[in-house]
């Protein structure tokens, strides 16, 4: 879409696996701005599902243009609070004045029978009216006032453009909300996702109506207005990509990745035995014959996170993956001690010499930290500045936290084996490594991810299909597959149609 008045009221972006879709997305932001009304007439919305997703687009933004008043970046809870319950929650009398987030009412209050749920939605009410409101609640309260003439009419009025970023993960409810503003007519609706990542069906669970395939939001909202499709892997290589064509039900990928770390040709395998141990060495032995070695990073990744994932993490050490490339919390305590020392001052001070919060703080120690992670060979005087010039304060003098700076250099320099992380398949999600090893529990799951039937795929409502799919396009140059129950030559047979080697384990 470019800056003119011929928008179309809906696009819908279908972009499969490393196909750049945050990118693209911040350029089709980038060309609307010169149209967004002057500020505070109306906003500009951009809605993503993560908070690192909101720091990465609100980051990446910064770097094309200043970032209006009038544009607004952040989590779907966030939006909603901001453009709908806040502003009409309490003039309509469902929520009061003066009200607190909390996770969840405990898990006594959860049931599965009639009267259950209904004891719930009494407590819940109680609680609400109470001034608590339950992050599981905000979509629901939203979508009551949405449903009002007035309020959508005057939600729509301040919404000039609603941009979506991984739409697959939206609920139905999410997505009615959304029509109900686009109704009025004074709303232009971007969206982008993969409808062949959309693992999240369990979220329906007692509801009495789950979608099927064909109705989750993305595919609904296809038909709504402009379409396009980008058919092009940046993440994969071709060898991946051709796997990954087989299960994809929406488009047809090509490769545009260049090999780096492979020395063989790349190729996807299965692992043809039953015994983790033996799983995970031949897994080691395949990427060091393929170069991936040193700073190359590897996924272990299983949908069983209580078992699998767990023994993974427990009985061999596999560190569990932390979500969004987060660094461990002792690491980013070094980076905050780090911060205090080289300013002279104490995180409070800095909190309110800056006007920031605790939050805030944190997520400026992680750019601190991830400078450092970017330049192996950066000096401690160029952290000094690096870090004077972030939080625009001058340094100490009196301490040069050599200690502190060694300290992360050190963690920055570690061995190959620090690279590796395991994970379960919904944690991994958006997430890449070099080498990938996906663990299927059984036969059936395993066979339910090899599925080619798209109607098949398309049928499967417990998304286990997709778990496989979303598992299988994390890999950079190396995939490989196990299965922790034995095959027999049908399962075996199936496997090597599909262009997959079959190798024995140790």
């Amino acid at each position: 879409m470019t800056a003119t008045k011929s928008h179309k009221q809906v696009k819908s972006v279908i972009a499969g696996p490393g196909a750049g879709k945050t990118t693209g997305l911040i350029k089709e932001i980038s060309s609307r701005l010169p149209d967004l009304a002057p500020y505070p007439y109306r906003h500009m919305a951009v809605i993503t599902y993560t908070n690192a997703a909101t720091d990465e687009i609100r980051e990446k933004l910064n770097k094309h243009c200043k970032i209006p008043p009038n544009v607004f970046i952040g989590t779907i809870h966030s939006f909603l609070n901001k453009f709908i319950l806040m502003p009409f929650g309490s003039l309509y009398g469902l929520i009061p004045l003066d009200i607190h987030f909390i996770d969840d009412i405990t898990n006594a209050q959860k049931g599965g029978s009639i009267k259950d749920i209904i004891r719930k939605r009494q407590i819940t009410n109680n609680v609400v009216q109470k001034g608590f409101v339950p992050y599981d609640e905000i979509e629901r309260l939203s979508k009551k006032l949405i449903d009002e003439k007035e309020i959508s009419r005057l939600t729509a009025k301040r919404l000039q453009m609603l941009f979506i970023d991984e739409y697959q993960d939206a609920t139905v409810t999410q997505h009615n909300i959304f029509m109900k503003i686009l109704k009025e007519g004074k709303t232009e609706l971007f969206v982008v996702g993969d409808p062949d990542q959309y693992i999240y069906g369990f979220r329906y669970k007692g509801k009495r109506k789950k979608p099927n395939f064909s109705e989750i939001p993305i595919l609904a909202t296809i038909d709504k207005g402009e379409v396009e499709r980008i058919e092009i892997n940046r993440r994969s290589s071709s060898t991946i990509v051709t796997l990954l064509n087989k299960f994809n039900t929406q488009i047809q990928q090509r490769s545009a990745f260049i090999t780096v770390h492979c020395e063989k040709k790349s190729k996807t395998y299965f692992i043809n035995t039953s015994e983790l141990s033996n799983i995970l060495n031949k897994f080691d032995n395949i990427c060091g014959d393929c170069g991936l070695s040193g700073n190359c990073n590897r996924f272990y990744l299983a949908y069983d996170g209580k078992k699998t994932v767990k023994q993974l993490n427990q009985s061999f050490g596999i560190p569990v993956l932390t979500k969004d490339g987060r660094s461990p919390t002792n690491t980013l305590s070094e980076v905050l001690r780090l911060v205090t020392g080289i300013l002279g001052k104490s995180q409070k001070d800095i909190c309110e010499e800056k006007k920031m919060t605790i939050i805030e703080f944190r997520k400026y120690g992680m750019k601190v930290f991830k400078k450092i992670k970017s330049q192996p060979q950066i000096s401690i005087d160029e952290t000094h500045d690096f870090i004077s010039s972030l939080f625009g304060l001058a340094i100490s003098k009196e301490h040069a936290m050599k200690d502190s700076f060694d300290k992360l250099i050190a963690f920055n320099n570690k061995p190959r084996e620090s690279y590796k992380q395991c994970s379960t398949i919904h944690k991994a999600k958006g997430l890449e490594a070099h080498a990938v090893l996906a663990i299927a529990k059984t036969k059936s799951e395993l066979l339910k991810w090899l599925e080619t039937d798209h109607q098949k795929r398309c049928a499967d409502k417990l998304d286990t299909c997709r778990e496989g799919f979303v598992a299988f396009s994390r890999a950079k140059e190396l995939l490989c597959i196990a299965c922790l129950e034995k095959l027999d030559s049908s399962a075996l047979d199936t496997i090597q149609h599909l262009g997959i080697e079959v190798i024995n384990g140790l």
